[in-house]
């Protein structure tokens, strides 16, 4: 009920000590899914004997059919107001929870209101239909387990069939929310390793950049005096045609040559500088992912899922309830070569040696499958 302020802004509502109660028990009555709308407002009136505040020109009366409907759906009772077609929360005291709204809502069917709800659902904005190309959305499905009187809510991930310009898909099937997430953490799996292999992969490969260092050293030194090489020549070109030794045809294509060698060589150059870098980043890159990417996938939130979903691959298509992907270039070893040399590396971790020296020459041995 509303206060008796005349000041602007100081008002507000406060619950009715007579009548809160009593529309409270047809909340609980309703929840127990043992009574429909008709006989709680019988309870009500009859054997409570509900009556409304009384007005100086109305009120005193039991409560009306459509009354008990209008509250079992109104999202004021558990605490929520809506103005200009947008729901806030009330500073008023609320009724009901927001789970027993939205149950007594299931339990109501069509009559009930599903109070307004923002969704975030981690595979929307990826996903493509494998057969018109469409966008994958999801929905929610709230149900109320019978066994339990519990109320769940379960995820769908299905095909738009927007923009299809006329033509028709089949694609209607519905696959859950779980069994994509399934689907999802097998691929993750697929190029997953363990942490003890990855440091000693990782040792391995670090190894093996350094000697390339050397060796890329050395191309840098030999690329630059070519460059220097072609800088000197078309010099020598512009002198020989200031001192009219060539006419300007054949300075001009010779010119032409010169500077698109340099353009090209200036390139390979900064590749050079590059490469080995670049490949670091993505060796350390690749071996974190399949490190921790699984764990990652299983405890992380909505945010988290979907960005190690982008960063294993690309072309994500669902096709018959399957899913399928292209992986990025750097982690399709971590797919096909790695399984072996995992397994080969825990065979030679966990066998039983008759010294450490045996074991290190075994580790020895498996050195070169890391490098290739």
């Amino acid at each position: 009920m509303n206060s008796k302020y005349e000041t602007r802004g100081e008002n507000y509502i406060a619950a009715d000590p007579e009548r809160f109660p009593l529309i409270r028990k047809t909340w609980e009555l309703m929840l127990t899914q043992a009574h429909t709308p008709p006989k709680i407002l019988d309870i009500l009136n009859n054997e409570w004997g509900y009556r409304s505040r009384q007005m100086k020109h109305q009120g005193g009366k039991p409560l009306s059919r459509s009354t008990i409907y209008r509250i079992f759906t109104d999202t004021f009772y558990a605490g929520l107001f809506v103005y200009r077609g947008k729901t806030y929360q009330g500073k008023h005291p609320p009724m009901v929870t927001l789970a027993e709204f939205d149950k007594v809502q299931l339990l109501l069917g069509r009559e009930g209101k599903p109070r307004p709800k923002t969704h975030e659902f981690p595979f929307t904005g990826i996903i493509k239909c494998g057969e018109c190309g469409c966008s994958i959305t999801a929905i929610n499905k709230t149900k109320i387990i019978k066994a339990t009187g519990a109320m769940k809510t379960f995820t769908y991930y299905y095909c738009t069939r927007r923009s299809l310009k006329g033509k028709t898909c089949s694609q209607k099937l519905y696959i859950s929310g779980d069994e994509l997430e399934r689907q999802i953490e097998q691929e993750i799996l697929n190029v997953s390793i363990l942490p003890d292999f990855k440091d000693w992969a990782l040792g391995i490969l670090r190894e093996e950049h350094q000697s390339e260092v050397a060796a890329r050293n050395t191309i840098y030194e030999s690329q630059e005096r070519t460059i220097s090489e072609a800088r000197k020549q078309l010099d020598n070109l512009t002198s020989l045609r200031l001192k009219d030794l060539i006419d300007d045809t054949e300075f001009a294509d010779r010119r032409t040559e010169l500077q698109s060698q340099i353009t090209e060589l200036s390139e390979r150059l900064r590749q050079t500088l590059n490469r080995g870098n670049d490949w670091v980043k993505l060796m350390e890159q690749g071996f974190e992912f399949a490190a921790n990417a699984h764990k990652a996938f299983l405890n992380g939130d909505l945010q988290t899922k979907k960005e190690l979903m982008l960063t294993l691959g690309q072309n994500y298509i669902l096709m018959d309830r399957k899913l399928e992907l292209s992986r990025h270039f750097w982690l399709e070893p971590f797919f096909t070569k790695m399984p072996t040399i995992q397994n080969a590396f825990e065979s030679v971790r966990t066998k039983k040696y008759s010294s450490p020296a045996r074991q290190k020459a075994a580790f020895a041995a498996l050195r070169p499958l890391v490098r290739e």
